[in-house]
C-alpha cells in the first residue's frame, strides 16, 4: 500500500508538470486574428498598448516604448526634489528632455549626470527670480519712500508757508503751481481781497518779511493796498489803476509759475532715478553672486564628470582632474 500510494503521488507531480509546461491548445478558426486588430486597436491613455510594459517582461520592446522609458527619471531622479511646491515640474521637466537630448544621455550614469546639470540650471533659474523680485521691492520701497517724503514736506510746507522755497519737495512745487493758478484766475475776476487770500499767499510764500523774493513782497503789497482801498471805496494815492494793478500782479504771478516748473523740471530726473533703483539690496547683491559663482563652479565640475564618464565607456584615456585652490 504504501509503495503504491508513492508511484500515486510521482505520477500526480509529473502530470501536473506535463500540464504546465504544454503548448497552449490551437485557437479556433478565424481567433488569431481577431486577437491580432484586437492588440493593434486597444490603447491605455491614448498609448499604444506596444508601448506599455507587458506584466512580467522586461520593459518595452518598441523604440517609442524605449524612448520614453528612458526619461524614467525625470519623475522619479534622485534630484527631482529640487522643484519647490510654488515651482512649475513640468518646466523643470522640459528642460530635463532637452538636456537629454543635446547630451545624448541614454544609460543610466550620464542621466543622472545630466539631471545634476538640471538642477544647477534651474536653481541659477531661481536666482535671476530672486534677483528680480529683490530688485522690483527695492524699486517699489524706494517710489514709496518718495511719495511719502512727498506728502510730509507738502503737509508741513502747508502748515508752516513757503511751497515756493528752494529746497521745497516736488509735491509742494505742484501744490504751489496748483494755487498760483488760482490766485491768477481770482485777480482777473473779482481783484485783491486780503482777507480772502492771506492764507493761500501765507502758504505759497510764508509770512511776510525781508526774506521774500522781490516778486512776493510785491505781491503782497498789491494785495494789502488794493485790499484798503477797496474798502474805503478809493482808489490808492499812488495813483496806478486798479487794472493796472491786477496786469502787474498777474505778470508776477506767471513770473512765479514758471519759476515753481523750471525747479520741478529740475528735479524729475533725481526722483525717477530713485524711484527706479535698478540693483538689488547691498546684502542681496552679496548673497547673490557668491551664490552664483558656485552654481558656475558646479556646472564646469558636472559637465567635466560627464566627459569622463563617456571617456571611460568608450575605453578612452582619462586625464587626472585638475583642481585649482586660490588663498589669500
Amino acid at each position: 500500500m504504501p509503495t503504491h500510494g508513492g508511484a500515486r503521488g510521482s505520477r500526480g507531480k509529473r502530470s501536473n508538470l506535463e500540464i504546465k509546461n504544454a503548448n497552449p491548445l490551437p485557437l479556433v478558426s478565424g481567433e488569431n486574428s481577431l486577437r491580432e486588430s484586437s492588440v493593434r486597436n486597444n490603447t491605455t491613455n491614448g498609448r499604444a498598448d506596444s508601448d506599455v510594459p507587458a506584466r512580467g517582461s522586461g520593459g518595452p520592446r518598441t523604440e517609442r516604448g524605449k524612448k520614453k522609458s528612458s526619461r524614467n527619471a525625470i519623475k522619479h531622479g534622485i534630484f527631482s526634489s529640487v522643484v519647490l511646491p510654488n515651482e512649475s515640474p513640468k518646466m523643470y521637466r522640459v528642460m530635463f528632455r532637452a538636456l537629454c537630448d543635446y547630451f545624448e544621455a541614454k544609460e543610466c550614469v550620464e542621466r543622472m549626470i545630466v539631471e545634476e546639470l538640471a538642477t544647477i540650471l534651474w536653481r541659477k533659474r531661481r536666482l535671476i527670480l530672486a534677483e528680480s523680485a529683490d530688485v522690483v521691492y527695492t524699486s517699489e520701497r524706494a517710489k514709496m519712500e518718495m511719495k511719502l517724503a512727498g506728502c510730509r514736506d507738502l503737509r508741513n510746507r502747508q502748515n508752516n508757508g513757503r511751497l515756493m522755497a528752494d529746497d521745497a519737495h516736488s509735491n509742494s512745487l505742484e501744490r504751489a503751481i496748483e494755487l498760483l493758478y488760482k490766485l491768477r484766475a481770482l485777480i482777473q475776476e473779482r481783484g485783491f481781497d486780503i482777507d480772502e487770500d492771506v492764507m493761500t499767499l501765507f502758504q505759497l510764500f510764508g509770512p511776510v518779511e525781508e526774506g521774500l523774493p522781490g516778486d512776493a513782497q510785491m505781491i503782497y503789497a498789491y494785495w494789502q493796498k488794493y485790499s484798503e482801498a477797496k474798502t474805503e471805496n478809493r482808489q490808492p494815492k499812488d495813483g496806478i489803476s486798479l487794472e493796472e494793478a491786477k496786469k502787474h500782479a498777474i505778470d508776477m504771478i506767471d513770473g512765479q509759475i514758471k519759476l515753481a516748473q523750471s525747479r520741478l523740471e529740475c528735479l524729475k530726473p533725481f526722483e525717477i532715478f530713485r524711484a527706479t533703483f535698478s540693483l538689488p539690496s547691498e546684502i542681496v547683491l552679496e548673497k547673490i553672486m557668491y551664490y552664483e559663482g558656485h552654481l558656475s563652479r558646479e556646472f564646469d565640475r558636472t559637465l567635466q564628470r560627464l566627459e569622463r564618464v563617456r571617456r571611460i565607456k568608450t575605453g578612452q584615456s582619462t586625464p587626472a582632474p585638475i583642481e585649482v585652490k586660490l588663498s589669500t
